[in-house]
């Protein structure tokens, strides 16, 4: 029997096989011999006294050896039989939007809303490039997640309503969020805060809402001298794009990581100041990758929430009860990094691979 006729025979199957549970016609190829055999047929035993279970079972093995069609055992050991997504195909209408990615491209524009994330995990060059997409008119962002990289000094145009996840922290980080939204013609906005249960602060926050809403602001204070502090920020600024991974950190621990500290030098004295002792820091500095790794072996964590944790990296008390969602595409990826388990956070859409933290504001 070749393919094209085992073939047949299994798409006759599917068919009669929908009669079993539906009692009804239905017609799933366009080949006149299995329209014709389904017009002929109006039980599931009318289909296997035409066909017999030895020609469909032989069909079925021929296709599973062609990596056509997949067999898994049920729970009561019973085999289904499925065809592979490759090898489906739908006869559609052509889409008014046109078809393969600029098809798809169009009804994402037209359609759907796209959400990007904000936070210190990404580089400038992408950050920028969120801002100016989320603030365009037309730009095709239209909600942005964001960590506290958007509580000051970045204009993101105009915002109809802000929803932060967990009160925030003081009175003036709450008028720096909540502000962000009303300032277009209209001066309208819609603010919600969600408040956890099990979080101390959310649950007076709740019950004292406006301690939060039009609370005291305080004068900020903050020692520009302080060394300890500055520690942390050198930390962050040398490291920031090497501690998502431990193969990352692995790399800066061993190759040069004393001159991977003194290659920034010059642009944290143009950031920070040069009233740090930064060469005298390098020695510190240079031990720090290997004490993260050492620190992190064997533990479902990744170095940068160590990090944070820590004090390594400044973290002026934010949350950490953040949504991770990951690809389960990167599920390989995950389990060398031995960081967390993936399947603790898989997501039914594969293509959504974000870390959601602290606040989200929506256009």
């Amino acid at each position: 029997m070749d393919i094209k006729a085992s073939f047949s025979y299994m798409r006759a199957a599917m068919t009669g096989l929908q009669s079993l549970s539906y009692r009804r016609r239905f017609l799933i190829s366009s080949s006149p011999n299995v329209q014709s055999t389904w017009r002929s047929l109006t039980t599931y035993a009318d289909f296997i006294e035409q066909w017999s279970s030895e020609t469909i079972q032989q069909a079925a093995n021929e296709l599973i050896e062609k990596g056509i069609l997949l067999c898994k055992r049920t729970p009561d050991d019973k085999a289904a039989y499925y065809l592979k997504p490759e090898y489906l195909c739908f006869n559609l209408e052509p889409s008014p939007y046109g078809e393969g990615d600029d098809g798809y491209a169009t009804l994402r524009k037209q359609l759907l809303f796209n959400a990007e994330v904000h936070s210190s995990d990404l580089t400038d060059e992408q950050r920028r490039d969120i801002e100016n997409r989320f603030k365009k008119p037309d730009g095709d962002v239209h909600f942005v997640a964001a960590t506290p990289t958007l509580e000051m000094g970045i204009d993101i145009g105009d915002l109809e309503s802000v929803v932060m996840i967990g009160a925030p922290p003081t009175p003036a980080n709450y008028a720096q969020r909540a502000g962000r939204a009303g300032r277009g013609k209209n001066h309208e906005a819609l603010i919600v805060t969600f408040c956890s249960n099990l979080n101390v602060h959310d649950t007076y926050a709740f019950h004292n809402p406006r301690t939060v809403i039009n609370g005291k602001v305080a004068p900020p204070a903050f020692n520009p001298a302080n060394p300890e502090i500055l520690k942390q920020h050198v930390n962050a600024f040398v490291l920031r794009h090497d501690v998502t991974r431990r193969k990352d950190l692995q790399q800066v621990s061993h190759h040069a990581p004393h001159q991977k500290y003194l290659d920034h030098i010059p642009q944290m004295i143009r950031l920070f100041g040069d009233w740090f002792d930064y060469r005298g820091y390098a020695d510190e500095f240079a031990a720090l990758p290997g004490e993260i790794l050492r620190e992190t072996d064997g533990q479902r964590i990744s170095p940068a929430h160590h990090c944070y944790s820590q004090g390594i990296f400044p973290d002026y008390g934010f949350r950490r009860d953040q949504v991770i969602a990951v690809d389960v595409a990167n599920r390989d990826e995950l389990d060398d990094e031995n960081t967390l388990d993936w399947k603790d956070y898989a997501l039914t859409n594969p293509s959504q691979h974000k870390r959601l933290s602290v606040g989200h504001v929506c256009r």
